[in-house]
């Protein structure tokens, strides 16, 4: 039966049932990659330190014959072709001391493999592995499970001078026609639970640190790498959503016997780019409470979706095909800009339009500053500033009802798009909130339970808006309404 990640088949090594044609020359041997981890400890001025394996990985043969001739080099090329490099398995004979061979299933490491010809002989050097048997995977039975934190016995385990570890990955998407997955960086069943081998790194490339926390209330960020040269996690990734899937890592300690459940989280994101690697992104449950609020953003850019009958209705509410194609457009797409060429004007949509446009505007004015008691004033030009600043700052929600009492008006600032000097005047335009706000609080000078007297009404810089004035005692002076010029839109 074929292993599978959640619906997909995991494909087996294909055993093409040759034997490879060449012998090595002394020295012979094999070699086991196993990676280390220090840890280090905070006693001794930091110079005491504890080392971990990681992995066990495969066996290594070095094959090495440094004058094969023209026909044994014909030969071995030959054959690496007909194994289509390491895509098919092959049997090799390993020396052995006494001068016996030991038949073992390899595939070719290097693709591609590189001849270097001399006059009369051909050097070439690679590395063979071994291809482990699936029914050989070690089984081990979990004594106890510890939560996070070692207990009494793991931690005495811990401190022996030879242990074993084994990472063990448990993903739960978002589909429940997906079953779990579970995966390891070899095979090996533990609890009676088989965890496939698919896991090649933990933690950030280079680095030997796995997973870093702080007390700073930051979100952990986890790295984990699988093996992607079969494209086997880019068939899955296409498969079923990874993004905001479950993932926790266990260590299981098989010398105790012990399983430590030490980390779980969601996915964030993954990166499928056609390398033989498969990194994923994951952060702690606490990520999403620690994400920006509100998700939407000050932009050019609008957010809906063209058509979709709900925040965006142009089948009903916009221009009709014709026109739209008259006007240079495309009735069956959106650029999601104002005033682009197949923007939201071309389809007659400017009041759906989901974005923030900030255009500069120019006003002919009188300067106060010239003239003579208000006579012979100069004629300019003032042009509003647009705000480059604002882009990209997070969109407030306001969600509050005063009630009609004043107390309990929201105060709010407002995200400033563009600002224009009008002499004695000030014209200016903010981002208040997302809307629909359903109104606005009346302008008014109020006194709470202390007795104390502040204003609730519109401001810019400090300034009240034209038709309000009020003096040093906060008494009002002047209240002309028709003044406010406020406006709201939804957004």
């Amino acid at each position: 039966m074929s292993d599978t990640i959640g619906r997909i088949t995991v494909p087996t090594v294909i055993n093409s049932g040759q034997t490879f044609p060449l012998t090595t020359q002394y020295p012979f041997g094999f070699s086991v990659e196993r990676p280390v981890i220090v840890h280090r400890f905070g006693s001794l001025d930091a110079k005491q330190e504890q080392r971990y394996y990681v992995g066990i990985g495969p066996r290594k043969f070095q094959f090495k014959h440094p004058n094969l001739n023209w026909a044994e080099g014909r030969q071995l090329r030959d054959f690496w072709e007909s194994m289509q490099g390491p895509w098919q398995a092959f049997t090799y004979n390993v020396p052995n001391p006494d001068g016996t061979t030991t038949s073992v299933l390899v595939t070719f490491e290097q693709t591609p493999i590189s001849f270097e010809y001399l006059r009369n002989a051909v050097q070439v050097g690679l590395n063979l592995i071994e291809v482990v048997d699936p029914t050989a995977a070690p089984t081990y039975t979990i004594a106890s499970t510890c939560l996070r934190f070692p207990s009494s016995g793991l931690s005495t385990a811990l401190l022996s001078e030879v242990q074993q570890i084994v990472p063990l990955i448990h993903m739960r998407v978002r589909e429940s026609a997906v079953a779990d997955i579970y995966l390891s960086d070899r095979r090996v069943t533990v609890g009676g639970q088989l965890y496939l081998p698919r896991l090649i790194g933990i933690g950030e490339p280079g680095s030997d640190v796995l997973i870093s926390q702080d007390i700073k209330g930051t979100s952990d960020n986890v790295r984990l790498t699988f093996g992607n040269g079969d494209r086997v996690m880019t068939q899955f990734a296409n498969d079923t959503d990874l993004k905001y899937g479950e993932i926790d890592l266990c260590l299981f300690h098989v010398n105790s016997g012990i399983l430590l459940q030490l980390w779980k989280g969601v996915i964030q994101n993954f990166t499928s780019d056609g390398t033989p690697i498969f990194p994923v992104t994951c952060s702690d449950g606490f990520f999403q409470i620690m994400n920006q609020y509100p998700e939407r953003q000050i932009s050019r850019q609008c957010w809906k979706t063209y058509n979709d009958g709900v925040n965006c209705p142009w089948a009903t509410r916009g221009r009709s095909s014709a026109a739209v194609t008259a006007a240079g457009g495309d009735p069956a797409s959106c650029d999601y800009y104002l005033e682009s060429a197949n923007g939201c004007q071309v389809h007659g949509m400017s009041p759906y339009f989901g974005a923030h446009q900030a255009d500069p505007q120019g006003v002919v004015i009188k300067d106060d500053s010239t003239g003579f008691l208000g006579f012979g004033r100069n004629t300019v030009t003032a042009t509003s500033i647009i705000s480059d600043t604002v882009w990209g700052l997070a969109l407030p929600e306001i969600w509050c009802n005063s009630g009609g009492n004043p107390l309990y008006a929201f105060l709010a600032t407002a995200l400033m798009v563009d600002y224009r000097d009008e002499s004695g005047y000030a014209d200016s335009l903010g981002i208040l909130s997302a809307g629909p706000l359903g109104g606005f609080t009346a302008s008014m000078v109020v006194t709470n339970a202390d007795g104390y007297r502040y204003v609730v009404a519109p401001m810019v810089d400090g300034y009240l808006w034209q038709g309000l004035k009020v003096d040093g005692n906060l008494n009002v002076t002047k209240y002309q309404p028709g003044y406010q010029g406020s406006k709201t839109r939804s957004l």
